[in-house]
């Protein structure tokens, strides 16, 4: 194909054929008749190439004479020659030293592209225009007759807008033809995963297929990464063995290969624990028997040859600084020193883990790294000794591929795990073999790295080591573009390293310390991890950043894109959802960072940094408690010092006692702390200074709030393991006794009930979310929560799942559902969930409180995010928020451990039946529970001012249920979905239908025919009764934004009047269906409810654009105009409200560009990001002409939001 025979069709060589076609043409016979031309033609074509202001790499030397032909051939009796006279006179031209030197090297392929284009322009420019060289049609045909080649859509298009084209369009055809057309490969590569489906290889086939029958002497190589990860197997093995596709014989001249991961051996392989920090095994499916004889092992390589790859990779290493515009290469003794360091670690980690643990990957790593710390001087030591620099930066790349992935000898004693490689192990060989004092070497440098000069840490968390080096592992992957993970046990600060790398890398320009400020700045691109994540969910997000970081680089914007996938550890094994990472990894086109429980499988592993979280030491516990106490330990009275001490060990105690394994987590002991050192009742002002009191009463209190979930007697246990740890360190500190009677320990309806009043203060100091367990199998615990008003039942909304067949993978109910949550999470309601572990992964940043927040003045905004399909939205999260999860005991086994420490544990015990039997003696209860479930036999429910208008029921006991469409039990395969217009035909028929609610209609008509008759006007009071029922349903609904407004109770009335009067307002095309009907309350009644159910995503844009609009025009109320205008339908009004909201905030912008009053400029900012967040639907914003200003204002308030209030 490279230097194969033009003449051969399957030889592409297009710039050799294309000085072929040149040469043809320019010594076709019949240019014997126009020789002066000709002659002047080539004069001109040599003048052009020799012209250094012309040519680029011409090939073609010099005349020096410069001859002109025209004096040397007698042209003057040219028109009395006969036709074989002026063949021969051409012919006698062509052997002439200046013509031969040109056809002589267009003959032997010597001139470039650049070179062809000027030939081709000279042609063009002098050459009469009936004999030209037809360009477009050289290239149709050579498209057509060489099949392996491939041009470009660009020279597609220009081939087909070629009508008649003038000589720019020719030779850019030209251009774009020598330059742009690819030869086809003949090797093709696919990474399987079980996310690829039939259907896709199929796709990837068809092509190959095609070219191999166009080109049946050459093979093709058609090569499956992966193989034995595919769902399927059955097509593999048919065109492996078959050689057939579904049946239909592949070209013979396709060679199938493929590579695979051995499948791991269950009897030898131990099971996965919480313990293990690698994995040998492969998550690979077992090959088909007839597969399995074209297998061929390949070993891994023998340490000679290691040795001679190694030190042939480090001699070719060659180090680029970009600021210096330098290239520096390592000395021989350098080489030797990182040759040996490798090899060490290399021969280590295969003897003592395992030999698929560490790969060829680790090696080029290391060299990156190496590039990166040489280049970076973040402590100004450039300066130092060449080889104490040069260790220093092997020493950093080593330890972050090899030494941090190992467990520290303390974690290994503490699990009780024998025969384990550790740190100190790794450390002690490097120590003895290249690199003296390696773990002081690494600590000092994290340190230097790692402090809060050079980063802004969050008050109360505290630098200690597994902060130090998330951090650096975070911060040095992300600039270097290395995949990173980190594997821990829940509450090590996994996810909160990254969040301070996301709040302190903000670019040169914004980020706070200097130096942040040479690290680029990090685009997120979050991806949550649930048993229910797709390989397309993860495909998503990958491909997002992979756009985004394409434009940042086109831009040349110091920006890297960062796909951050938590809790990576929970998609399921079984489906292999995380192989789709192989092909992002291996490309490395962004940057990752996962955060995990427990580690990947082998082929996961190799194809990332990973940093193992070790159980913390002794010192790191005290560190900590002294941090989330907010004490410096030289600042701290010794007694409270014994304490804390005690507390460590006691914490320390509990996780080796058998009974409480796997419950509590590290973060259950920092919350512990955190209510310590913030809870009102437990410090005590002295000297303007808040000083903490641990008493044994308030420790007491909050291993109730913190360290419950358990029986009574399990906590009684539980509290004695503290108590004994601190009396260890101080005697005075003793353990309460129960002759205080029942007031010692707080029931568990007392500690709920404490926990949900807490402050919004208290709430973001050292509350949490509540998991209540329950004993019992018919959800008494939520029964008695709503009776003993623990849950207030007017703020509480329930969310339940169902576990119906069609309901368990409804993706579309799930999304229903979380919108749901989303919505209550932005008003401040309390929710309440049962039965929603499918959903759970999607909230685990709001159940973890991983919040965001925006100030401005006196108002704050918190953000949290949530997973809505494959997106990840950052959601405002109200300040009075709570939520509560109901779970049985029996389902305990099956949480998983991250879930379970996010929360407050509260324990159902059998005093709840007891008080539940009581309750129902009580005789002054009075209960109605409303479902909201769209079926059209259940609208006497669905109407709950109808409801009560029928049962005479006061509502003292509302609990509405948000439950998916599938969750009652009668009527299953009834549900459908409705228009709006449908659902109100429905809806109007079912009230008409209903004998009870046609009573009720006509007796309120008979009670108030005098009115009528007095007022003429039946419409109007119809109207007027239904309105009243739509405004305070949109009062309700609303008012609770109205603290993110001025307070201005009229403009607020005025608002909710506009909403009321649009949402009443009938379109034209409903007037037919309101004459036509009988009974014109009913059709009233239903297009009311109708008209909320679907305008309820619309409710709150609508309600904060008339807020907006009345802040910015004080003087006036700009929308009411708007109903005026008969012309306009109810949609169009929101259209036009929409555009005039967006207009307005469009002038304010424009007005803020030649101002700098910050405070104009902070509301404009805070006015913004709020209604962004209330964004109307996409139907309606396509109604109206504004999409590109909003998406100018996005970026402007994201920009200055960043700049004025960074992230907290």
């Amino acid at each position: 194909m490279i230097r194969g025979d033009i003449n051969n069709n399957f030889v592409t060589r297009i710039l050799e054929r294309t000085n072929v076609w040149l040469l043809n043409w320019l010594i076709k016979p019949n240019h014997k008749d126009n020789l002066t031309l000709w002659i002047q033609l080539i004069q001109k074509i040599k003048e052009n190439l020799t012209n250094p202001e012309e040519r680029e790499n011409v090939m073609l030397p010099v005349d020096g004479e410069n001859r002109n032909l025209l004096e040397e051939i007698p042209t003057d009796n040219e028109s009395n020659m006969t036709s074989m006279a002026k063949l021969e006179l051409f012919n006698k031209l062509l052997e002439r030293p200046p013509v031969k030197v040109l056809m002589d090297s267009l003959r032997n392929y010597i001139f470039n592209c650049n070179n062809l284009k000027c030939i081709l322009k000279t042609i063009l420019t002098i050459w009469n225009k009936t004999d030209l060289p037809d360009v477009v049609e050289y290239v149709k045909i050579q498209m057509a007759t060489l099949p392996l080649i491939e041009c470009s859509s660009r020279l597609k298009y220009l081939l087909e807008a070629s009508n008649l084209p003038n000589v720019e369009d020719t030779l850019q055809i030209l251009d774009e033809y020598l330059s742009y057309t690819r030869t086809k490969p003949l090797f093709y590569r696919l990474l399987l995963h079980p996310g690829i489906t039939e259907k896709e290889i199929e796709q990837f086939m068809e092509p190959i297929c095609n070219l191999a029958i166009q080109v049946p002497k050459i093979e093709l190589v058609v090569f499956f990464d992966e193989v034995n990860t595919s769902s399927c197997l059955g097509l593999v093995k048919e065109m492996f063995i078959d050689k057939t596709l579904h049946c239909v014989n592949l070209p013979e001249n396709i060679f199938f290969t493929a590579a695979i991961n051995p499948p791991s051996d269950p009897s030898k392989e131990a099971k996965s624990t919480d313990n293990e920090f690698y994995r040998v095994d492969y998550m690979v499916h077992k090959l088909p028997q007839s597969l399995q004889n074209l297998v061929v092992p390949y070993g891994v390589l023998e340490s000679s040859i290691m040795r001679d790859y190694i030190q042939q990779k480090i001699a070719q290493f060659e180090i680029s600084i970009e600021k210096d515009e330098q290239v520096i290469s390592l000395t021989k003794a350098e080489q030797k020193i990182l040759t040996k360091a490798i090899l060490d670690a290399q021969e280590f980690c295969e003897t003592k883990l395992a030999p698929n643990t560490v790969s060829q990957r680790e090696i080029q790593r290391c060299f990156n790294f190496i590039e990166y710390f040489w280049s970076s001087d973040w402590d100004n030591t450039k300066n130092i000794d060449r080889t104490v620099y040069a260790l220093r930066c092997i020493a950093l790349s080593i330890a972050l591929i090899y030494y941090f992935r190992l467990p520290k000898r303390n974690d290994n004693k503490e699990s009780k795990v024998k025969n384990r490689p550790s740190r100190e192990d790794l450390a002690k060989k490097l120590h003895e073999g290249t690199i003296p004092n390696f773990p002081n070497i690494i600590e000092t440098e994290l340190q230097k790295f790692v402090n809060d000069k050079n980063f802004v840490i969050p008050k109360g968390v505290a630098i200690n080591q597994a902060i130090r080096e998330h951090v650096f592992a975070i911060a040095v992957s992300i600039a270097t573009r290395t995949p990173v993970c980190i594997i821990g046990a829940p509450g090590q600060s996994k996810t909160l390293s990254f969040q301070i790398v996301l709040q302190n890398l903000q670019g040169p320009q914004l980020s706070k310390s200097d130096f942040c400020k040479s690290l680029p700045a990090i685009d997120p691109f979050f991806c949550l991890g649930s048993k229910h994540t797709t390989s397309t969910d993860i495909s998503y997000a990958f491909e997002r950043a992979i756009k985004r970081e394409q434009y940042y680089q086109e831009s040349r914007t110091a920006t890297r894109c960062v796909v951050f996938l938590d809790e990576a550890s929970l998609p399921s094994e079984k489906r292999m959802v995380l192989k789709v990472l192989h092909q992002y990894l291996d490309e490395c086109k962004v940057a990752f960072v996962a955060i995990a429980n427990s580690p990947f499988d082998a082929a996961n592993a190799n194809r990332m940094t990973c940093i193992y979280r070790s159980l913390p030491s002794k010192e790191d516990q005290e560190i900590l408690a002294y941090g989330c106490l907010g004490l410096r330990k030289d600042q701290t009275p010794d007694d409270l010092k014994n304490i804390i001490a005690g507390l460590c060990d006691g914490y320390r105690d509990l996780l080796n006692y058998n009974d409480f394994q796997q419950i509590f987590h590290d973060r259950d002991f920092i919350y512990m702390l955190r209510e310590l050192a913030f809870k009102p009742s437990f410090t005590s002002t002295d000297s303007d200074l808040n000083k903490i009191y641990i008493t044994p009463m308030n420790l007491v209190t909050a291993l109730e709030d913190n360290f419950n979930g358990i029986t009574s007697d399990e906590f009684k246990k539980l509290t004695k393991i503290f108590f004994h740890a601190i009396e260890n360190k101080g005697p005075i500190f003793e353990q309460p006794t129960d002759n205080r009677g029942s007031n010692l320990y707080r029931d568990v309806t007392t500690i709920m009930s404490d926990s949900m009043q807490l402050t919004s203060v208290g709430r973001r100091s050292y509350g949490r979310y509540k998991l209540v367990i329950d004993e019992s199998d018919a959800e008494s615990v939520v029964r008695f929560l709503f009776q003993t008003k623990v849950l207030d039942p007017n703020r509480t909304t329930v969310f339940r799942l169902s576990d119906f067949p069609n309901d368990v993978n409804n993706e579309l109910k799930n999304v229903e559902i979380l919108s749901t949550i989303k919505l209550c999470m932005e008003t401040g309601r309390t929710i309440l969930m049962i039965n929603t572990r499918r959903i759970h992964g999607a909230l685990y940043d709001v159940f973890n409180q991983n919040f965001s927040i925006m100030a401005t003045g006196d108002t704050r905004k918190i953000f949290s995010k949530v997973a809505i399909g494959p997106k990840t939205l950052d959601v405002v999260v109200h300040e009075d928020f709570q939520c509560v999860v109901h779970i049985n005991r029996n389902e305990m086994k099956e949480v998983p451990a991250p879930f379970l420490s996010r929360f407050q544990n509260i324990e159902n015990a059998a005093e709840l039946e007891e008080k539940l039997l009581a309750y129902k003696e009580d005789q002054h209860k009075c209960v109605l529970i409303i479902i909201i479930n769209v079926r059209f036999k259940q609208q006497r429910q669905n109407i709950p001012f109808v409801r009560q208008l029928v049962d005479k029921i006061d509502s003292d006991y509302n609990v509405t249920d948000v439950t998916a469409k599938s969750t009652s039990k009668k009527n299953v395969d009834e549900a459908s979905e409705y228009t709006q217009k449908e659902f109100h035909n429905q809806l109007t028929k079912q009230i008409m239908g209903d004998s009870v609610l046609v009573t009720i209609i006509s007796e309120y008509i008979t009670q108030n025919g005098n009115v009528e008759e007095e007022n003429n006007n039946e419409i109007n009071l119809d109207e007027s009764v239904i309105y009243r029922y739509v405004n305070d349903s949109v009062q309700r609904f609303c008012i609770s934004m109205e603290n993110n407004f001025s307070d201005n109770m009229i403009q607020s009335q005025k608002a909710v009047e506009f909403i009321s009067t649009l949402l009443m307002h009938k379109d034209n095309d409903d007037l037919p269906s309101f004459e036509d009907c009988e009974n014109k309350y009913a059709w009233l009644l239903a297009y009311a409810y109708t008209s909320l159910e679907y305008s309820r995503r619309d409710l709150l844009s609508l309600y904060s654009a008339c807020r907006i609009l009345d802040s910015i025009n004080q003087s006036e109320t700009p929308y009411w105009n708007l109903l005026s205008r008969n012309e306009l339908s109810p949609s169009k009004v929101r259209g036009e409200l929409c555009k005039l909201m967006f207009g307005q905030l469009w002038e304010h912008l424009c007005k803020l560009s030649s101002s700098n009053d910050e405070s104009l400029t902070k509301q404009w900012v805070y006015h913004y990001t709020f209604v962004s967040k209330y964004c109307p639907s996409d139907e309606l914003l396509n109604s109206t002409n504004i999409r590109n200003k909003i998406d100018f204002m996005n970026f402007a308030a994201l920009r200055w939001r960043v700049f004025m209030f960074g992230y907290q």
